[in-house]
This record gives structure tokens, C-alpha cells and sequence, in this order.
């Protein structure tokens, strides 16, 4: 269920310092890493302070505005989720006012934080907080993952004597991104094979997409949430702008994405007689090279498609017919934008299935992904699954609640649990000793 967070300024700004930047022999490490700030408060400094609550279940409270919630396996504690858009560029200052505004639409009203972490390049973030719930204790973990300006802010919390136990398992859940006892699997996806009906091609499409045309080696398909691609379009270009006052496409011979650019606005308008409102936004990453002397490139670009949000990535081509028409050939998949993160490994795969010839595009297709910054991120953010981040925020803070940091011998991997009060000194009266920087303090990406 897609959710919006709204972030406006109007939320409380919050906790200043919460994070705070870990450095040793004065140089920053390549993790921000959050220094706790000392043992938990005694439960008297919470509202309703006293008894932590035994084996008492969570109170029950409607969710915040633009949260979902559900129980956690077996009903012990709880997961708020919620996705936001816009343009945040820092985890820690959305985590800031989404503590503040938890706070104030949850919680009795007084929250504090004992750790917190975030990554070096801000976009992820992670707090463990103590406040109540109808007076009860609660503890809780509030992760934020921010991409390309979206994001999603899971919370898990229970009864403060609880949620050391039940964290595992409510990590597990927020992994698997289900809701109700169990976690839910990842999308397994049925392929089925369409052969073209004049024999041109096939493909294979998840069994819930929808093959809408198929010719002379080109075809077209949607997906059950927007997701579409159209692979093998041949467009005519006539270099004589009299042509134009027909409804063809015309401009003078141009290179792949300057075509795009140009071409874009004439294409729109064509579409637009069967319905589909287009319109090309902005070019996020383009990457040119040479298809047998043709000129061709691999272009991640973001539009609009009847009103909605779509994020899109091509292969074109253009070639000379003669001095009077020439060829722009496109394949394109896209997804609304919101989406296309999570969709595009299977835009690719389904791409790669596409079979005109012997030799496809495709079997340079992720190697020209991998190559682009933007699109390898998104294509790499895609194929990774998303318990993976849980783990290691159940390593982390499974870590962090026992009071202790893992320290490596980085020659061998060898590592071992110390005290985080003396992890820091140990790595370097180690180094010291050893004259090289051998030993470190293993960063939470690395858990």
C-alpha cells in the first residue's frame, strides 16, 4: 500500500546531535558511526515511568497519518511503515522529523534517544529510542533508506522488557516487507513464452503482464502496476520539414540522444491520437558508444505518461536510409517512478528473453547498466533484497544493546566483540603496536 510522509519544516526539529560523526587520529572513518549516549534511562524519566510492563502486550493506538501498522509475529510488538517522495537528500534529517512527529501524533510525548547511526553518504539512517505508549514503556528502532530523493521509514517497537527479544524477529518481518505474523516472500515470478503471431520473435513475460502487439520483431507490453516496454520500434525521419504538416517525424540527422530530445515532442503528439500523453522531463544519464559503426546509446531519462511519474530507460540507435530519411530505432522500458527501483531488474530480464536473432542487444544489456552510475545503482538496489538491510540492522543493534562494537583484523577478517567504550583505544594501541593499520572498528555496512 503505497503511503506518503509528508515532510514539512512545520514538524518538530528535534534531538540535534543525536548523530554524530566518529573519527580516529582526527580523520573521519568511512561510516558515520553513532556513539551511544550512555545507558538507558531509568524508566522513571519516561512518562508514566516505574514498571517496564513485564510481558504486557503493546497498547493499541491508530496509526499516524500516512503510516501503516501491523503486528508483530505473535503479536509481540509492532511495525509502523511508511513511504515518502520528494526531494530529501539527508536520512538524518528526515529520521529528525519523523521522531518529532511521532512524538507528537503517537506517542505520550516525550521520546529520547540512546544510539543512533547513519551512513556516510547520509541516505541511510538508524535511531533506538525509549518513550510510552498509554503510559506503558515502549522501546523502539526507527530505520530510514532514502533513494534519489524517495525513501521508506520502517519503525519497530514493543514493551521496553520486551524489545530485545522481539527485535529479531520484527527485523525479519520489516525485511520481508509483509504484514500480519510472517513475513512476506519475495515475488516469484511465472514465466510464459509469446511467440510473435507472424513468426518474427518471442518473448517471455511474468504471467501477470499483458502482450498488447507483436510484428516484424517488435512488441509491446504492460505490467500489472504500470510497468511497460516496448522493444524494436523503427521510427522514419524525414530530413524535409515540408513532411511535417502530414503528422511524420522530421528534423535534420542527429545522434542518439540529441534524436531523443528532438524527436520526443513529434512522438508525443502521434501518441497522443491513440490515447497516450507523454512528455520527456529531464535526461538523467546517457552513455554513447558504436553498434557496428552505428551510432548508438543507453539513456536513463524521467517523464510523464498520462499525468503519471515514469522513469524510463532506452537503446536507440540512428542510421542513414539516403539524404531524404533516416532511422530512429528505439527499445524502452519504464515503470511509474515510484516503482521503477524496485521493478527494473525485471524490466532487464524480460528484455534479455526478447529473441529477434541470434545475436541480441541483450547480451551486452547489464554490462552497459553496470557501466552507468545512476542505472547500475538502481539496477544493483533492485537485485538486492531488502531483509538484507534488516540483517544487518539486527547485527548492528543486536550489538549495540549488549554494549558492544566489532573490531577486525583486517589481514586475516579475524574479528571479535569489544566493549564500546574501548573498541576505538584497543584498534589503536593494536595498530600502534603492530606499526600498521591492521585492526579497525568494522563499520555497519560491513556487519
Amino acid at each position: 500500500m503505497k503511503t506518503t510522509v509528508l515532510l514539512a519544516a512545520a514538524l518538530t526539529v528535534w534531538s540535534a546531535g543525536c548523530v554524530r560523526r566518529s573519527a580516529a587520529n582526527g580523520e573521519a572513518e568511512g561510516e558515520i558511526r553513532g556513539v551511544p549516549v550512555g545507558s538507558q534511562p531509568p524508566a522513571a524519566n519516561l512518562p508514566g515511568g516505574g514498571s517496564e510492563g513485564g510481558d504486557a502486550a503493546l497498547p493499541q493506538r491508530r496509526a499516524p497519518a500516512n503510516y501503516t501498522s501491523s503486528e508483530g509475529p505473535g503479536g509481540a510488538g509492532r511495525l509502523l511503515r511508511a513511504t515518502f517522495s520528494g526531494n530529501a537528500r539527508s536520512a538524518q534529517m528526515v529520521m529528525t522529523a519523523l521522531l518529532g512527529g511521532l512524538r507528537a501524533q503517537y506517542f505520550d510525548g516525550k521520546l529520547g534517544v540512546t544510539g543512533a547511526v547513519a551512513s556516510q553518504d547520509d541516505q541511510r539512517s538508524q535511531a533506538m529510542f525509549q518513550t510510552s505508549l498509554d503510559s506503558a514503556p515502549v522501546a523502539g528502532l526507527l530505520v530510514v533508506e532514502l533513494t534519489e530523493g524517495n525513501g521508506r521509514a520502517t519503525v519497530l517497537l514493543d514493551t521496553a522488557a520486551r524489545f530485545r527479544s522481539s527485535l529479531p524477529a520484527l527485523a525479519r518481518m520489516a525485511g520481508g516487507g509483509g504484514a500480519g505474523e510472517a513475513p512476506a516472500a519475495r515475488r516469484q515470478i511465472q514465466w510464459v513464452q509469446h511467440q510473435f503471431p507472424d513468426g518474427s520473435g518471442a518473448i517471455q513475460l511474468p504471467s501477470d503482464w499483458r502482450m498488447l502487439s507483436a510484428a516484424k520483431g517488435a512488441v509491446d507490453a504492460m505490467g500489472p502496476n504500470g510497468e511497460a516496454i516496448g522493444l524494436g520500434g523503427p521510427y522514419l525521419v524525414n530530413t524535409n520539414s515540408w513532411y511535417a504538416q502530414s503528422g511524420y517525424l522530421v528534423g535534420p540527422y542527429m545522434r542518439p540522444v540529441q534524436a531523443l530530445q528532438y524527436l520526443y515532442p513529434q512522438m508525443a503528439r502521434q501518441s497522443a491520437r491513440l490515447g497516450y500523453h507523454k512528455q520527456l522531463e529531464r535526461i538523467l544519464e546517457s552513455q554513447e558508444f558504436s553498434e557496428q559503426g552505428v551510432p548508438a546509446a543507453y539513456t536513463l531519462y524521467d517523464g510523464v505518461l498520462n499525468g503519471r511519474a515514469y522513469r524510463w530507460y532506452e537503446m536507440s540507435t540512428t542510421r542513414m536510409i539516403d539524404q531524404s530519411m533516416w532511422m530512429y530505432y528505439q527499445s524502452v522500458v519504464g515503470a511509474p517512478r515510484e516503482n521503477f527501483a524496485r521493478e527494473f531488474g525485471t524490466l532487464l530480464q524480460i528484455w534479455g528473453t526478447w529473441q529477434i536473432s541470434g545475436r541480441l542487444i541483450a547480451s551486452r544489456l547489464r554490462s552497459a547498466v553496470e557501466s552507468m552510475r545512476q542505472a547500475g545503482e538502481i539496477y544493483r538496489s533492485a537485485n538486492q533484497s531488502a531483509s538484507a538491510t534488516y540483517d544487518r540492522t539486527n547485527r548492528a543493534w543486536s550489538l549495540y544493546i549488549r554494549g558492544n562494537e566489532l573490531v577486525e583484523h583486517m589481514p586475516t577478517g579475524g574479528r571479535g566483540e569489544v566493549d564500546q567504550n574501548y573498541a576505538q583505544k584497543m584498534v589503536d594501541e593494536l595498530n600502534r603496536a603492530e606499526g600498521a593499520q591492521t585492526w579497525r572498528v568494522v563499520p555497519m555496512r560491513d556487519y
